[in-house]
């Protein structure tokens, strides 16, 4: 029987032969029958040779034809000897060759060598690599024992890096087979670590296989990952879940992280959900903070305003006054007044009546009649009409009122008549333009010289506005009889020419002359 020494020099003489087959046939021979202690010698003098590949080669098949104990006692020899690398290659071995009741004993065995950290290796690998039977029938093996902690980390392995599919099968088993925190840790280290299409899949397929309370578990653990992580996680989920995601976010993150994700929906054609969030969390934080999101806003795609334009046309009106109200409260004047003037100065009526008739009940300045009467001063003849309307419709008859004698009882009475036909071209021929347009007849009848009465009923009849002309008409003369009467017969007949008057009888000089050129001719 050859001693270590005259092993090596044996293996020595093959390689110069190139018997490179037989040299590894003789050390895997050798690791099989010696003594642990001369395997680990002939193995560190094969090191020292420069002969490692017929060592690592011999390590394997040793692993698979000794016992367990011999391969942990060897481990532990290598270890001494500083031959980590070795070590691996048997807790590879044991991964790849031994049966799971198999892998937990190496496992314990390990630990009883004092080679913890290599029985974490082992248990960290069997879960990356192994079966999900093969998985939890370890876990089994080994659980309430010291190692216990060890497959708990195992799984966060399993979780890292196996597919969606394989952790929801294990999810499943561990749960059946009452392997509580080993299931615990794999659901949260996957939540914790995966990307967020695959945590989005994850939830759905636990929910999908029964496990509704793991998937909540879950969602509610990668909710605390960085905003990095939200914004695809958005992205990848359904809008109940999304919003959810949102609204944690609102009330929870730094004004700044909400800002990101504010910018980020917008840009990716989420704007409901960036205008939902602006109002969430600008109804839930202090002054301070809602100043803050702004400028970070403001300092980022798309820019502050169009998130305010945005916002203002998707909400509802009543979601779009409890933004402005707070804006207002907190003292950002400019961003409120975006808010005020994208609704207001729209010609959605309804939508802006809705929303006027909500900042009236809330007590904002924007709903005081001075405040209306001063954008309603510098607007356009079509925005006013619809400004008109939608005060009717939220029943604001004080501010109604007020514009229409700041704007139409002093102006030409061509601009009444432009404003007439605007609020039919606005909304149409109903009964809103028309209560509107009698509350114009009665100011008009109220204030208005005569003169002017009975000229508004000549312009409207010529404009083809005959309801309006017969209305104002009837309105005069019950307020005015017979002075009405006669004014109106004059603004008819002005232009008419009288059958006694000089000018009837005159011929048509200039025509005259014409023929005259022409008979000439």
């Amino acid at each position: 029987r050859s001693s270590v020494p005259e092993l090596v020099r044996a293996v020595g003489d093959l390689e110069l032969r190139t018997r490179k087959a037989m040299a590894s046939e003789l050390v895997r021979a050798a690791s099989q029958s010696r003594t642990i202690e001369e395997v680990a010698g002939l193995l560190s003098a094969l090191r020292q040779a420069g002969f490692d590949a017929h060592a690592q080669t011999a390590l394997p098949a040793m692993v698979m034809v000794r016992s367990l104990d011999d391969t942990s006692a060897l481990a532990r020899q290598l270890s001494r000897e500083g031959l980590e690398e070795y070590v691996l290659i048997l807790v590879r071995a044991s991964v790849k060759f031994h049966q799971p009741e198999e892998v937990a004993a190496f496992a314990r065995a390990l630990c009883r060598n004092g080679l913890h950290e290599y029985a974490e290796s082992l248990l960290g690998a069997a879960a990356v690599v192994r079966s999900a039977p093969d998985l939890v029938s370890v876990a089994l093996a080994l659980v309430g024992g010291e190692l216990d902690g060890a497959v708990v980390t195992a799984m966060s392995a399993a979780a890292a890096e196996r597919p969606m599919s394989d952790l929801v099968t294990l999810s499943v088993m561990l749960r059946e087979t009452c392997l509580e925190r080993s299931a615990d840790a794999l659901q949260k280290a996957a939540a914790r670590t995966r990307s967020a299409s695959d945590v989005a899949e994850f939830v759905r397929a636990l929910g999908r296989h029964g496990l509704a309370q793991d998937a909540e578990t879950v969602f509610a653990e990668t909710q605390n990952r960085s905003i990095g992580h939200l914004i695809p996680l958005v992205q990848a989920l359904h809008d109940s879940r999304a919003w959810t995601v949102l609204s944690q976010a609102a009330r929870h993150r730094p004004a700044d992280d909400v800002a990101v994700l504010i910018s980020e929906l917008y840009l990716t054609g989420r704007h409901q959900f960036a205008a939902n969030l602006l109002v969430l969390t600008v109804r839930t934080r202090p002054a301070e903070q809602i100043a803050g999101l702004l400028r970070m806003l403001g300092a980022m795609a798309p820019g502050t305003e169009a998130v305010m334009r945005a916002s203002a046309r998707l909400l509802a009106p009543e979601e779009a006054c409890a933004l402005l109200t707070c804006l207002e409260r907190s003292g950002l004047t400019a961003p409120a007044e975006a808010v005020f003037r994208c609704i207001v100065y729209d010609e959605l009526v309804g939508h802006a009546g809705l929303f006027l008739a909500a900042l009236a009940q809330s007590g904002s300045r924007y709903a005081r009649v001075d405040v209306l009467g001063g954008h309603a001063a510098g607007m356009g003849e079509s925005t006013v009409a619809s400004l008109l309307l939608a005060l009717e419709s939220a029943s604001l008859l004080v501010h109604l009122d007020a514009i229409i004698e700041e704007r139409y009882l002093r102006c030409p009475v061509v601009d009444v008549v432009l404003l007439a036909r605007r609020l039919h071209s606005i909304g149409g021929a109903g009964p809103r333009v028309d209560r509107v347009l009698d509350r114009l007849v009665e100011h008009t009848v109220r204030v208005r010289s005569l003169t002017d009465q009975a000229a508004l009923v000549t312009a409207l009849r010529a404009a083809m506005l005959d309801r309006c002309a017969e209305r104002l008409a009837a309105e005069s003369l019950a307020a005015h009889g017979g002075r009405f009467k006669d004014e109106l017969t004059r603004e008819e007949t002005k232009h008419e020419q009288k059958v006694m008057s000089r000018a009837f009888w005159l011929p048509d000089r200039p025509r005259h002359r014409r023929d005259r050129r022409d008979r000439r001719s």
